[in-house]
This record gives C-alpha cells, structure tokens and sequence, in this order.
C-alpha cells in the first residue's frame, strides 16, 4: 500500500509509534527494514544513543505542505527512540539480501522438505521431483488481472493503491496494453496514494507509451495537471516519483528534462532535485550522455553534499558506462575535503564498478577499511572489498596474487579484527569473497572453517546474527546444527532470525521441521517473516498455505504487514486462489484485502527481484532522502 503508517494510526507520534511496534517502523504497504526504523536520521546523528530532536527524515519537500508519499503530514521537532545505530551491519543487510537471497529462483523448483501436505499441490510430480511453483502469466492473466481491476473500484484508498502497485509489478510490458488505461485512469484519483501509486506504476509496468504523459507530470504541466485532476501544482513529491518512473522507463527523450531539473533546481528542494538524479541512474539507453553530466556534477561545488551524496551511488548503477570515472570518484575517496556522506557513496560505488586489476582502487579502500575513521566509510570500504574480491575469485584463472592478498586482510581482520565493530563487515565481506569460489576450492573450505571459529568464539548476539548470514551465503551446512542448537538456546529474536534465514541459505533441510513449528506457534510477527523467509529458501511447500490461513486471521496493522510480506516472499500458485477470495470478501477489514492485493502482487511480481530493489540495493541509505526511503519501504 502507498500509506504509512503513521496514517493510517493517525496521531502517534514518531517515538511512541516505535515503541509500540518494537522499533520497527512501516512504509506504505506495510514494508519494514529490520530492527530498527528504516529511514536514517540527518547526518550527524546515526549512532546509537542519539534520541534528541530528529528532525523530519531529510527535510519535507518544498513547494508545499510537507507529505508522506501517500498525501498526510510529516510532523518537524520528532524525537527518534534512543539506542537505533544506522550504521550498523543488519540495517545494510536488510537493505541488500534481496539478490543474496534470491528467492524467486528457488521458488522455480520446489519441493516438500517436511514431507507434510504434499496433496492438491499444483504441479507436483512424483515424490521426491521438483515443483514449479511460480505462476505464469496465463494463470495471472486469468486469475489474478480481473479481480485486481475490480478492486480499482473499491471506496478504501488503501485497496486501490496496492491493486495499482500489484497490476503493474505482474503484467510485462509486452502485455501492458491489458492495464495500461487502468493505471493512466488512476492518476486522476480522489487520494493522493493512490495518484502516487499510478505515478510509480506507470514506471513499473515497463511501457514506454507512457513517457509523454509521464513527462508532463515532471514538467508540471496543464496536462500534468489535468492528468491528476487538480488546479494547484504538481508537488515536489509526485514530480520526483515521475522522474523515477521515467527512469524505469529508460527512454532517452526523458534525459534533457531529468537534466535540466538538477541543473536548475536549488537544493532546497530535495526530493526534486535528488529524485531526477536517482532516476539517471537507472536509465539503460542513453548512457553515454548520463556519465559525463553527473560526473560535471559531482564536481560542482554549489551542490550540497547530500544531493552530491546520490551522485556516485547513480553513477553506480550504469555499470560499465561508469567505468572510465574510478579514478575520479577514487580520488575524492582519497582527499581529506571530501564530505563523509559523498565519501561514503564513492566507496560504495567503487565496489560496484570496480575490476580485480584496479589495484590502486583495492589499495585505497584496504587503508579505508585499516585506518578510516568514518564508520560508515570503513564498513562500506569492507563490504566493497568483498564485492571486488567476488569478481576476482568468480574468474579462477586469473589474479592469484590479488586473490590471496585480498583473502588474508579480510580473514585477518575477521579473526584479529582492530575494533570489534569490524568483525561483521569483515565477515560479510569473506562471505562475499569466499562464496564465489568453487564449492569445493580449498579457499572456500579455509573461509568457512574461519567463519565457524568466529561464530563459536563471540556470544555478542549482533555479532552472530552477522556471522550467521555470513555461513548462509557461503553455503556452510557443516555448521547447520550448530546454528540449530543457537536457535532453540537464544532467547534474542533478531539473532535467531538471522539464523533463520541462514539455515534457508545452505538448505540445512533438517531444520526445517523446527522453524515450521515456530512459524505456527511463535506470536512475534517480524521474526516470523525470517522464519518463513528460511523456509521458503530450502524451498518447503507447507509455508504458503499456513501463511494464507495467518492472513486471513490477522487482526493488527503489524501481523497483517508482517504475514503479507512472509507471504510475499515465499508464497507460490497455491496461495493465489485464497489470496484471491480475501481480497473480494467485503466484510473482512479493509487492511486486511489491502494486504491481500499487495501479497498477490508479490507472487505474480514478473522480475526476479523485487522492483524496488533497485532503488535499495547498493544505495547509500545513511544519505537517503524522503522520496527515496518511501519508495525503498513499499512492500
């Protein structure tokens, strides 16, 4: 759904909303990023212990009164719960699994590991065979298209705006003629979520004959404003969620505006300005004339650090058009001028674009990582070795040397770390290293056996939460039981979720009859999603079902987001019928339908990642602004 929701509770403030929800705060559609709340505070006040006065997130959006991206009122002066660290390893974490985790592959074979309720599953073969457990679009085409269209009707805004997100996240561009006048249809809406719902969607659904009209939304033009159906201006907001649908869009007609909007708008207005570059950075024609505009960018001294901030992170994302400008962003990395929050996003884009042979890049973020003193910059420096070190170690044939220097910092700094805040990132980054091996490379053997020894020494429990993703992603299934026995000791639930996820990681199957029990009998609805999350990876088929059952019982805004998402995450074409009937049952709770529509889009999503991981993957969060931590939190 396109509210938060701070909305839809009306007046909690900011602290005690959460507190009341254990710190874990919800984007439109219920989305929530780990522990904590998911939007960092301005820069200056991450760490932990920094309660005093917030601020709003980044600042509200000038040119109007100040909104949240599905139309209520950002409150200025909040005060934020004490003890919420956001440079800490798992707010990274639950910002980039998504292509660690990579769900949806496993989900195109599935099998029962439980050997429970293996009756009336569609597409199962004899016992012991895969499933395919993911819809095609006939079945979705057929299915799931009517009723989500007829629920574009529906009085609760909440229904439409996730029926909006969910038809465009299903339907490929290919077949967009089949929802593309919904969608445009929409933007005319009486809600402002749901406005801002068909903005995105239009991006989403992936078809370029919706570039004019997007860009008269940018432009804010008579059009735009017909379009939406209003008299007054376009808001920074909606104008900034166009930009990135055009992005989406890729289409090189809408570059010269995106251009002349980062050009030409003060920094004040936030949203706007940094929207526009965020979506250059998504573009995938057109290039050649992005990399050399937002490299002049990068260099202008008028802009602030937190617009310039987004400069690397977008130069990122153009991959190998991005290339020749490593010795620029590696040289402000370098100079002591260099803002911390632009210094963070070089780094950041360094372990994007960076090749095993850029030695001098290797060499400076190895001192980063030795010697920074911004926390931040040393964490990222970690976590970009270890994705330097992945391409090297993918490539067996080449940069031996390279390979092996790179191995023993990172395991020294794991095993003998300089403060041990860098333990984590060490071990994450040797998981990212060591899992590019050959399974049965004795590299990848010595990594393990150091993680294991690292996971049996520590009792810190963030510690553990880290190093036991850090054995998931490295497929270390010796240490299952291990982490199974940790699971049924500990009482701390963000570590035994971790450990969750990790046993669906290495599909240590034997631990599946335990995590069902907990998913079945546990109250706590945030671990459940990890629970779910580590079913759905060893590829279980009972999960699905028992989410639906969970849906339709929910009575909180909390449990009805947090089985949505489970459901989302691991539910395959069984769960779509059911899905089905909760969403046109009027007298079920308006949330309750909203979620549903928001689930089905899930399932049915047609990308292997979820869309909006483009947006969240690699970005530099510490210097998110509003726009873009709205859309990082849809669910």
């Amino acid at each position: 759904m396109m509210r938060t929701i701070r909305q839809v509770l009306g007046g909690v403030g900011f602290l005690g909303l959460t507190l009341l929800l254990g710190e874990v705060a919800f984007g439109h559609g219920g989305m929530y990023r780990g522990p904590g709340p998911s939007t960092p505070p301005p820069p200056g006040q991450r760490g932990p212990g920094t309660g005093g006065p917030g601020g709003p997130r980044t600042g509200p959006p000038a040119g109007g009164a100040a909104t949240t991206i599905g139309g209520g009122r950002v409150r200025t002066g909040q005060r934020r719960a004490a003890g919420t660290d956001f440079t800490s390893w798992s707010t990274w974490w639950e910002f980039n699994k998504h292509p660690y985790l990579n769900l949806r592959a496993r989900l195109a074979s599935r099998f029962s590991v439980t050997g429970l309720g293996r009756s009336g599953v569609a597409g199962e073969t004899k016992e012991g065979q895969p499933i395919s457990a993911r819809p095609t679009f006939d079945e979705l085409k057929e299915q799931m298209l009517p009723v989500l269209r007829e629920l574009l009707k529906a009085d609760d805004p909440d229904i439409v705006d996730s029926a909006v997100l969910a038809l465009a996240r299903v339907t490929p561009a290919e077949h967009a003629d089949l929802v593309l006048k919904d969608l445009t249809g929409a933007l005319a809406h009486r809600e402002r979520s749901v406005q801002q719902a068909a903005i995105l969607g239009l991006g989403i659904l992936g078809q370029r004959a919706s570039v004019p009209l997007l860009l008269e939304i940018l432009n804010d033009s008579v059009g735009g404003r017909k379009l939406l159906q209003i008299r007054q201006e376009v808001d920074d907001v909606q104008r900034a969620l166009a930009a990135v649908a055009l992005g989406y869009l890729s289409d090189p007609r809408a570059i010269p505006p995106l251009r002349e909007i980062v050009e030409r708008t003060p920094d004040s207005r936030l949203d706007f300005k940094a929207g526009a570059v965020l979506a250059l950075g998504l573009f995938r024609e057109g290039q050649v004339e992005v990399v050399p505009f937002l490299l002049e960018q990068l260099h202008d001294r008028r802009l602030s650090d937190l617009v310039k901030a987004q400069i690397p992170v977008a130069l990122a994302r153009l991959d190998e058009a991005a290339r020749p400008v490593l010795p620029q962003l590696l040289k402000l990395v370098e100079s002591q001028k260099t803002a911390n929050l632009v210094r963070e996003s070089c780094i950041v884009a360094l372990g994007k674009l960076a090749a095993p042979e850029d030695l001098d890049v290797i060499k400076s973020l190895t001192r980063m990582a030795q010697r920074g003193t911004d926390q931040a910059s040393v964490n990222f420096a970690f976590i970009a070795l270890g994705e330097i070190g992945a391409r090297a170690a993918a490539d067996d044939g080449r940069h031996g040397e390279m390979r092996n220097d790179l191995t023993r910092f990172l395991l020294r700094n794991l095993t003998r770390p300089r403060k041990q805040s860098q333990l984590v990132w060490a071990a994450t980054a040797c998981a990212l290293l060591g899992r590019s091996y050959a399974p049965e490379s004795e590299e990848r053997a010595l990594i393990a056996s150091k993680l294991a020894e690292a996971w049996k020494e520590t009792r810190n429990p963030a510690q553990r939460g880290a190093l036991a993703i850090s054995l998931g992603l490295i497929e270390a299934d010796f240490m299952g039981g291990e982490l199974m026995e940790a699971l049924k000791d500990s009482g701390d639930r963000d570590l035994n979720g971790y450990v969750a996820e990790a046993l669906g990681l290495m599909r240590h199957e034997a631990a599946a009859h335990d995590l069902l029990s907990i998913l079945k009998t546990d109250n706590d609805p945030q671990y459940r999603v990890r629970v779910a999350t580590g079913l759905g990876l060893m590829g279980d088929l009972e999960v699905s079902g028992l989410l639906v059952t969970e849906l339709t019982r929910a009575r909180t805004l909390f449990s009805t987001s947090a089985v949505a998402k489970a459901l989302g995450n691991v539910g395959d074409r069984t769960a779509i019928a059911p899905l089905l009937e909760l969403v046109q049952t009027e007298r079920r709770p308006g949330l309750a339908r909203a979620f549903g529509a928001v689930a089905l889009g899930l399932i049915g999503e047609k990308t292997p990642l979820p869309w909006n991981s483009r947006v969240s993957v690699g970005a530099n969060y510490l210097a998110a602004f509003f726009m873009q931590s709205e859309i990082m939190d849809i669910l």
